[in-house]
């Protein structure tokens, strides 16, 4: 089980994969504004009292969210 927020900063062309995100302080798995390019795909996140997932780009830019099993996120583009 991850404890710590799982975010992706300063980075693009990032493929996150199979990931496990669960009961995290904040975030399950976070995508901060500017980073783009980035394919978040069949990860399961749960029980992050902020989201499970979330990405700070509008409408997620470049980056792709998709398989991913989830309670909440912040935007409809993440799947």
């Amino acid at each position: 089980m991850i404890q710590n927020l799982n975010a992706l900063e300063l980075s693009q062309n990032n493929v996150v994969r199979a990931n496990l995100a669960v009961n995290n302080t904040f975030v399950g798995i976070k995508i901060f504004d500017g980073n783009t390019s980035n394919i978040v795909q069949a990860n399961y996140a749960a029980g992050n009292p902020e989201f499970d997932l979330q990405d700070e780009n509008a409408a997620c830019d470049s980056n792709v969210w998709t398989s991913n099993r989830f309670g909440t996120a912040n935007q409809t583009c993440i799947q």
